[in-house]
């Protein structure tokens, strides 16, 4: 690990987080409330999207976040997850562990799903969100997954994966990255380094249950399913030959038609 140090057992790099912004208000009582958002070690690359005034494509933003990247870590991380004191610390122990294990990792992230057919528990990752009432914790950690929660994605720039800029929309791209780092064969994994999904609402109020996310709520629209569908039907093509797979809230089937079609 290209890195320097804070002292001989906390290894440290600086990183580059990028988040796409649709609500300034919502960045603000979250990702930007972070402790270490006010570091001066890192970079911060703030996309204004409001209204989608850049694209309806959240691909095309990262990747062009990637490519103005300084450092060789970039994180990619919803503007509604808070990053709690002590992650870096946590973080970079983290990255240890999985450095010992696999020194040319392809993707990481707070939590990831095994494969489709996978019996039993199908996720890994230690996290909180208002679908539950705690942290949640699936081990054993550091652990290989299949895809990654778009909550948080993680790549080192000199490994050369990059977003699928025609990847319609703002869904399943988690999935569709660590489908094209293992067709490279490089490997995703869910770290322990906990992060808050959904922390405050864009008035500052805490959210404690999915009924106090109006986000949430709003899943069930038609135009957010729609949105999904598209996501998920240019995601099942691209990869039909790995099915089946899921993601924490997604599943692709093998089945005799090809996804999306009306047959």
């Amino acid at each position: 690990m290209n890195s320097r140090s804070t002292s001989a057992d906390e290894p440290s790099e600086p990183i580059t987080f990028v988040t796409v912004a649709n609500d300034f208000a919502e960045l603000e009582h979250n990702l930007l409330a972070s402790p270490v958002a006010t570091s001066k070690v890192h970079e911060w690359i703030v996309i204004d999207n409001v209204g989608n005034r850049l694209s309806r494509d959240i691909c095309k933003l990262y990747g062009d976040a990637q490519d103005r990247a300084r450092h060789d870590l970039i994180f990619f991380f919803h503007q509604d997850v808070h990053i709690p004191a002590e992650w870096e610390r946590h973080f970079f122990k983290a990255l240890l562990e999985l450095e010992a294990i696999d020194s040319n990792w392809g993707v990481l992230g707070a939590v990831g799903a095994l494969r489709g057919d996978a019996p039993g528990q199908h996720m890994r990752g230690h996290w909180v969100d208002p679908h539950r009432a705690e942290a949640q914790y699936f081990g054993p950690l550091p652990g290989e997954v299949w895809s990654l929660d778009e909550l948080w994605l993680g790549i080192r720039k000199r490994r050369g994966l990059s977003f699928d800029p025609e990847l319609p929309g703002f869904h399943c791209y988690g999935m569709d990255l660590s489908m094209t780092a293992a067709s490279r064969g490089l490997r995703s994994y869910a770290i322990d380094a906990l992060v808050i999904h959904k922390y405050r609402d864009r008035n500052g109020a805490r959210i404690t249950t999915k009924f106090d996310s109006q986000k949430i709520m709003q899943r069930s629209k038609p135009e957010f399913l729609s949105a999904m569908e598209l996501s998920k039907d240019y995601v099942g093509r691209k990869w039909r030959a790995r099915l089946p797979f899921r993601s924490t809230s997604m599943v692709w089937e093998k089945s005799d038609r090809e996804p999306g079609s009306n047959r």
